[in-house]
């Protein structure tokens, strides 16, 4: 997912539900809590699409959105902590 994340400002909600989906399968797998590892819930905002200065009108692009900044830090932290799990259990 880290090296497919689109290089744009924000991303739809759909990939961090899909990096979640992820998460969750490698709490089962390996029997962890990885919640520290989630986007939280107010990383997800409504997405500017235009707005009028003058009116002060405001329209918003379609569901959910997340900083990808954001969502790729919390990849980028997982990785790291996985790694290091790894690498103690090789030692």
């Amino acid at each position: 997912m880290k090296g497919n994340l689109p290089d744009r400002y924000e991303v739809e909600s759909s990939w961090v539900h899909e990096y979640h989906d992820a998460i969750a399968g490698l709490e089962n797998e390996l029997s962890l809590k990885l919640e520290e590892f989630r986007v939280p819930q107010t990383g997800l905002y409504r997405s500017v699409a235009s707005g009028n200065y003058i009116t002060g009108a405001v329209t918003y692009r379609d569901g959910l959105w997340c900083q990808t900044a954001v969502l790729r830090q919390k990849v980028d932290a997982l990785l790291y902590y996985l790694n290091d799990l790894y690498d103690e259990s090789a030692a």
